[in-house]
C-alpha cells in the first residue's frame, strides 16, 4: 500500500527558501565577523606595519594562526606551511596570540608573535 502524496504549496517552497537565505546571511556574517574582529580590535587601530613599512591589513586579510602550527627556532618562527618568518620581520601582537597577515598573493605581509614567546 502506497504512502499518499501532497502537493507542497508554491507560499511553502517561497518561505522555506527566505529562510535558507537568512541563515546563509546570518551564518556568513558570523564568520566574517571573526576575521574582521582583528582589524577592528588591533592591527589596524594600532597602525600596525611591517618591517618595510607595509599597512599590515586590508579587508579579511589577516587571522590568528594556532600555536600548535608554529615552531621557534632560532632562525624565526617556522610555520607548518614550511615558511619560515625571521624574528626581525616578527612583531609583537596585540592580543597574547600568533596572527598572520597575507597579501593577495598568499605570501605573508606581518607576522605578530605573544610577548610570552619572546
Amino acid at each position: 500500500m502506497s504512502t499518499p502524496r501532497y502537493p507542497t504549496s508554491t507560499p511553502n517552497r517561497v518561505a522555506r527558501g527566505l529562510w535558507r537565505s537568512l541563515l546563509g546571511t546570518v551564518l556568513i556574517a558570523f564568520i566574517l565577523d571573526g576575521a574582521a574582529s582583528a582589524h577592528e580590535i588591533w592591527i589596524n587601530k594600532e597602525h600596525r606595519t611591517n618591517a618595510a613599512g607595509e599597512w599590515c591589513c586590508n579587508a579579511l586579510d589577516c587571522a590568528v594562526v594556532p600555536e600548535e602550527k608554529i615552531k621557534v627556532t632560532p632562525r624565526g618562527y617556522l610555520l607548518d606551511t614550511g615558511e619560515l618568518i625571521p624574528h626581525a620581520n616578527a612583531r609583537i601582537s596585540g592580543d597574547s596570540q600568533y596572527w598572520r597577515c597575507h597579501r593577495p598573493d598568499s605570501t605573508t605581509r606581518c607576522f605578530f608573535f605573544p610577548p610570552s614567546s619572546m
